[in-house]
C-alpha cells in the first residue's frame, strides 16, 4: 500500500524506497512472505513505471479504492 500511496501522491518510488519495498517483502520483515525476489522485483517495476492515477480504478482490491478516494478527497495526489 506505501508503494502505491507514493506513487498516487508523487508521482514516483525512489530507488531506495523501491529498494525497500521488495526486501520487505522477501526478507523476514514479513516473515519472508514472497521469497521470490526476481518475481517481486518484476511485478513493483511495472506499478511504479505506471503514471496514470486512474490505475487505482483497474485493480480489483476495493480498499485500494477507497485509500485513493480520501486522498483525492483531500488534494493529496500528484
Amino acid at each position: 500500500m506505501s508503494c502505491r500511496v507514493r506513487v498516487w501522491r508523487f508521482g514516483s518510488v525512489s530507488d531506495s524506497n523501491f529498494n525497500h519495498y521488495v526486501g520487505a517483502f522477501t526478507g523476514p520483515a514479513y516473515y519472508f512472505m514472497w521469497p521470490f525476489k526476481k518475481s517481486i522485483t518484476k511485478q513493483l517495476s511495472e506499478f511504479r513505471q505506471q503514471k496514470s492515477p486512474s490505475i487505482v480504478y483497474n485493480d480489483t482490491v476495493p480498499v485500494w479504492k477507497s485509500v485513493y478516494k480520501v486522498l483525492e478527497e483531500n488534494g493529496a495526489l500528484k
